[in-house]
């Protein structure tokens, strides 16, 4: 794929050409054929959450899209260190995700001012 970009629970794709479909916990939730100066497409999202997208012609062209439904949100550098700037003060849930190891979710408390550091270790 050579693009795909997510707004504000919109996911937008274009492409060469592919038949691009996009399931949320395994529902088919768009099922569309992109051509190389064909008009990009665009599909609101109701919820939250991951979504697996695929190539039907090619099945080595795969990938995911995390939908959230807020700003606070991070990647990683190459060693697995992140930093979430703004997260307001109190208790909070920090989740991670891995596209072969799944999800991990910790409850902390984020102090008024300074850092928190948190630690995630799959089992």
């Amino acid at each position: 794929m050579r693009d795909c970009s997510v707004a504000r629970k919109w996911i937008g794709l274009s492409a060469v050409w592919l038949l691009v479909t996009i399931l949320v916990t395994l529902r088919t939730f768009l099922n569309v054929a992109l051509v190389a100066g064909g008009k990009p497409v665009q599909k609101r999202v109701k919820s939250s959450g991951l979504m697996r997208l695929a190539c039907d012609a090619h099945p080595f062209m795969q990938g995911f899209v995390m939908v959230i439904d807020h700003d606070f949100v991070a990647t990683t550098d190459a060693p697995g260190w992140f930093s979430i700037a703004g997260v307001p003060p109190g208790k909070q849930e920090i989740s991670l995700w891995l596209e072969t190891l799944g999800a991990l979710t910790k409850h902390v408390t984020v102090p008024p001012h300074g850092e928190l550091s948190v630690t995630f270790q799959y089992p």
